[in-house]
């Protein structure tokens, strides 16, 4: 069950994501956000054990992100800044993995 603010922020930030977009969702659980965006290409990364063909369990205070730079269109944190060990080495690597261009918002 998600709450009923965490459904409202996820509609706002659908709205940012286009068919074609690559979306990276970083911490993301239960990949949850994939219900609300209307994305062909979306990966979620989380620590903990998720059975999902979209996702990818990853403990990002050991790991960088298995992916090459400029990869991916937007990249979703949520929920996950708190828990990471170092996270402004963590923050510098998603950006890399992030292409340049495009016009989602910085947060929501």
């Amino acid at each position: 069950m998600i709450h009923k603010s965490t459904t409202r922020r996820l509609k706002r930030i659908s709205k940012y994501i286009n068919p074609n977009d690559f979306v990276l969702d970083i911490g993301g659980g239960k990949c949850n956000i994939k219900n609300f965006i209307n994305s062909k290409s979306y990966f979620c990364v989380d620590i903990l054990d998720y059975e999902n063909e979209s996702y990818i369990k990853l403990d990002l205070n050991n790991a960088i992100l298995p992916f090459p730079d400029k990869f991916c269109d937007i990249i979703i944190v949520s929920f996950i800044l708190e828990h990471i060990n170092s996270p402004y080495r963590n923050q510098t690597d998603f950006k890399t993995k992030r292409k340049i261009n495009n016009n989602f918002p910085r947060h929501s």
